[in-house]
């Protein structure tokens, strides 16, 4: 039968006898089924005590065929052949002061042929070029891929190494500096074709794609893909660049931003024209915000534009959900109630029909007077003629 043992001592109680502890369970290690090992200094000196020499050789370099969940952390990995033949799950964890090299990375991944799920957060260590084999590392059986790397290089050195035909999700961080790089990012959209083909194969029609915007980073997410980015200037390029990358006509966008300086002319920036009836979702603040920036987008949605060609087009068309959140301040409920009545007399010449009035409306505020109650009302009495939803959330 498996067995699962957890081990937690904190590095004061020195009544607990670790050496002991590792001498009973170590002689059982081929009968593990999960494994964690994550070490302090204190920890680290114990088993080289252990594991001679300045890498650790896991469990010291013997076959582990029951082995499914392996997860390291701060550990000088090194690993002994294939030691974990059957390993379905494994998550590497690393700091500056244990990075790992890619071609250590690669060399664990290579005898792991039935990795399903595969976890790399931490640094890479920087390796002389011509170090690496230019063979790539197939793995057939991989679902899941996620890469947190403090520079988006890291993150690209191992797509580009690996090949996962029937992966269909990869989740993929940079914390620092290089985002604004924009070619950088479409040698990342090459490396995850080449990673796997699926990955941009968009079947279900009914896929929504997740932007969402903050001021010190941007994050897109659909089922397949999700980015997550930290760059204080260079936020709404970056998410251009997905929206034009990585939506395509079959996917609708939701729209998250909680900047509080962003304007009208950036929303109309970041979605190209010919994705504007894509949006479907769109959510604006946040409960800690003091400036409330839903206004001037209020306004932009509640006119229409003339077209080069001579038609008449309304921001956003297919909008059927929209979230005001207010944390500090009354929202605009004027400028809520004008776009609603706005967009539902309007009239899209493009398609002989009206666009999609707003069918669902959070309001998420703090404080509110007595006026503002009153519009409340009078928007409650608009929604209820157009079959829609209000929903009030008080903070």
């Amino acid at each position: 039968m498996s067995l699962d043992i957890e081990y937690s001592v904190k590095q004061h109680h020195l009544i607990h006898k670790k050496e002991d502890f590792l001498r009973t369970i170590c002689p059982h290690v081929q009968r593990w089924r999960r494994a964690a090992i994550v070490l302090s200094g204190a920890d680290r000196d114990l088993l080289q005590g252990y594991y001679y020499g300045g890498v650790l050789t896991l469990f010291e370099g013997v076959t582990l065929p029951c082995l499914r969940a392996l997860t390291v952390r701060r550990v000088p990995l090194m690993w002994a052949g294939e030691q974990f033949p059957n390993l379905q799950k494994l998550e590497i964890y690393t700091n500056e002061g244990n990075a790992l090299s890619l071609q250590r990375v690669l060399s664990a991944l290579r005898t792991i042929p039935n990795l399903e799920e595969f976890t790399y957060g931490g640094v890479l260590s920087r390796v002389p070029d011509g170090t690496i084999s230019r063979g790539f590392i197939l793995l057939p059986a991989m679902k899941c891929l996620e890469l947190n790397t403090p520079e988006s290089s890291g993150a690209l050195e191992i797509l580009r190494c690996i090949r996962a035909p029937a992966c269909l999700k990869v989740w993929l961080q940079a914390t620092v500096g290089d985002v604004e790089d924009l070619e950088r990012w479409a040698q990342m959209y090459d490396a995850l074709i080449q990673f796997s083909p699926l990955i941009m194969t968009m079947t279900n029609k009914g896929e929504r794609g997740r932007i969402k915007m903050h001021p010190e980073d941007v994050r897109f997410s659909i089922s397949t893909v999700e980015f997550d980015l930290s760059h204080p200037t260079q936020i709404i390029q970056v998410a251009k660049w997905m929206v034009q990358n990585l939506v395509n006509e079959a996917t609708d966008i939701a729209l998250l931003i909680e900047d509080q300086e962003f304007t009208a002319e950036q929303l109309e920036f970041l979605i190209p024209a010919t994705l504007h009836r894509r949006v479907s979702k769109l959510s604006i603040g946040d409960r800690f915000g003091e400036i409330d920036p839903s206004g001037a987008i209020l306004q932009y949605l509640s006119n229409p534009k003339l077209g080069s060609d001579g038609q008449v087009r309304w921001p956003l068309p297919h909008l059927k959900e929209i979230a005001i959140i207010s944390g500090r301040q009354s929202p605009d409920l004027g400028g809520i109630l004008c776009m609603l009545r706005a967009r539902a007399a309007a009239v899209d010449s493009l398609e002989a029909g009206e666009p999609s009035r707003v069918m669902e409306l959070h309001l998420c505020y703090k404080t509110i007077d007595s006026e503002g109650l009153n519009i409340i009302s009078k928007i409650d009495e608009f929604m209820g003629e157009y079959a829609g939803k209000l929903v009030i959330v008080i903070l």
